[in-house]
């Protein structure tokens, strides 16, 4: 490993108009992502967790530069860039690519396998055409594909492939960063398996960082090295992630944890899986945005927002009880 950073985010927010009311006639502010800062060292993963709704998601596609930028600004191999700044910049785009959720509608229907894995190349213009068909020969090998998977169109090809095929193009220009959103939930059990398995050899081999954005703990724990829980827009822990599963500090992080279904139900956490709905980003609640949902909620947390607190070197949380009596204990979720 190296002291290095694959990624940095600084004072990171994306905001966007939406109209409300009867008539549309109020505009107000969603604020999806709010003032997220982090860094990801060079060959390490970085796991981005929460529930549906709080952020993951645009925040990726920020740091991709396929979303917009409200303020801060985005570091990918020491280079920085704002929204404006990575749509010019062809040469930054090749230092982050994307794996995306949804393999069947991220690929174009129209081209050929060997077409899409090897577009960015064409598009970078990466070697000669003959080059360029070794490349892409050689890529799909590397995820599993034979070569002659080539000529064929992503209609022909079962889910899990497909998720191959969008690796493979994502690997083409040998980025330094790889961000994979939700890459194996549209996927059954067995193939799922597959693809996570792959993703882990990938980075194994190549040392390569990646950002993985998953609602699932076990695919965080097995292909990250560190994993950021989001709530509401904000990253509200921040540690390793043996060290944040074993001892989370935030009351979201241990709620999540104990909401995942044990295959020894006797064995189950104390923490209820529900713990009401998520509040409406247009409106986020005053304080801490989680204390509306909090089972050791006090006033203070109603009043004013915790900062981001450093529990070791490594871990942050930002909850006003860190280190309290009430963060501890049997009685966390009574």
């Amino acid at each position: 490993m190296t002291n290095k950073l694959a990624l940095s985010v600084q004072d990171l927010s994306v905001r966007f108009p939406v109209r409300t009311g009867a008539f549309g006639q109020t505009i107000k502010l969603l604020s999806a992502v709010d003032n997220v800062t982090f860094s990801l060292p060079s060959g390490e993963s970085l796991g981005l967790v929460g529930e549906s709704g709080c952020g993951k998601t645009t925040l990726a596609m920020a740091i991709a530069g396929l979303g917009p930028i409200t303020q801060g600004h985005v570091e990918i191999g020491g280079e920085s860039y704002s929204d404006a700044a990575a749509r010019r910049n062809r040469a930054l785009r090749r230092k982050v690519q994307v794996v995306f959720q949804d393999s069947a509608s991220s690929l174009n229907p129209r081209m050929t396998i060997g077409e899409i894995v090897g577009e960015p190349l064409r598009v970078h213009r990466v070697g000669t055409r003959r080059e360029r068909a070794s490349r892409v020969e050689t890529l799909l090998e590397q995820v599993g594909l034979r070569g002659d998977y080539g000529p064929h169109y992503p209609h022909e090809l079962s889910g899990g492939q497909r998720q191959r095929v969008g690796l493979a193009r994502a690997l083409a220009l040998d980025p330094g960063l790889i961000v994979a959103d939700e890459p194996v939930s549209a996927l059954d059990v067995s193939v799922k398996a597959q693809i996570i398995n792959l993703l882990a050899d990938l980075r194994a081999r190549d040392k390569r960082s990646f950002l993985v954005i998953s609602h699932d703990f076990s695919i965080i724990e097995y292909l990250c090295d560190q994993v950021a829980v989001m709530y509401l827009g904000k990253i509200v822990e921040k540690g390793p992630v043996k060290d944040v599963l074993l001892d989370p500090q935030h009351p979201y992080t241990r709620s999540l944890i104990a909401a995942v279904p044990s295959p020894r139900p006797d064995e189950a956490g104390t923490a209820a899986s529900s713990f009401g709905e998520l509040p409406s980003p247009l409106d986020p609640p005053s304080g801490c945005r989680f204390h509306p949902r909090c089972a050791v909620a006090v006033e203070k947390c109603s009043k004013l927002e915790p900062p981001l607190a450093k529990k070791s070197p490594k871990r942050v949380a930002a909850c006003h009880l860190l280190g309290g009596a009430g963060m501890h204990g049997a009685t966390l979720f009574d």
